[in-house]
């Protein structure tokens, strides 16, 4: 713009897929004119350059539910970890709080909806891809079932059987 290349750095995990993710976009703003360099770092080093500071990064979560991301990624209150990008935007805080407040299904439901329409429209993250959870048991695992909604499985009620 105005003469002056648009270039920053993208940090990503040293992951398979992060960093093909990474090359794709690399190459895809390339052909936009924007110069980005990628910086692949081991898990500890990575999540020490978010909370620090970097210009962008490529983030994988599990949550299906996207409140989770709201106040965890974007909400103010979380700054600098783990809303990395520092976004700070008082109306996801007042769609947050009056989420947080809300006393029946109406006001939740009128919450979320703001919440959602907030985000879309100041956009501070932007979700690129989302990958799918493999989850595999083999026939001798009984009693494990996965859930839409749960982050990591529960094995309260699992049990082998050893034959």
């Amino acid at each position: 713009k105005n003469g002056v290349r648009h270039a920053f750095n993208l940090s990503v995990q040293d992951e398979s897929f992060n960093r093909d993710m990474a090359s794709v976009l690399q190459a895809s703003l390339a052909e936009l004119g924007m110069e980005v360099t990628i910086e692949v770092l081991d898990r500890g080093a990575y999540f020490e350059k978010l909370t620090a500071g970097t210009d962008s990064s490529l983030f994988y979560y599990l949550w299906p539910v996207p409140i989770d991301v709201v106040s965890l990624f974007v909400g103010s209150g979380t700054i600098p970890a783990p809303n990395w990008s520092r976004a700070n935007l008082p109306d996801v805080d007042a769609a947050l709080e009056a989420w947080k407040q809300a006393a029946n299904a109406e006001e939740l439901a009128a919450a979320g909806n703001q919440f959602q329409l907030v985000i879309a429209e100041q956009l501070p993250t932007i979700p690129l891809v989302v990958r799918n959870s493999v989850w595999v048991a083999r026939p001798n695992v009984h009693g494990w079932l996965p859930h839409a909604y749960d982050i990591y499985p529960h094995y309260n009620d699992v049990w082998l059987d050893q034959s």
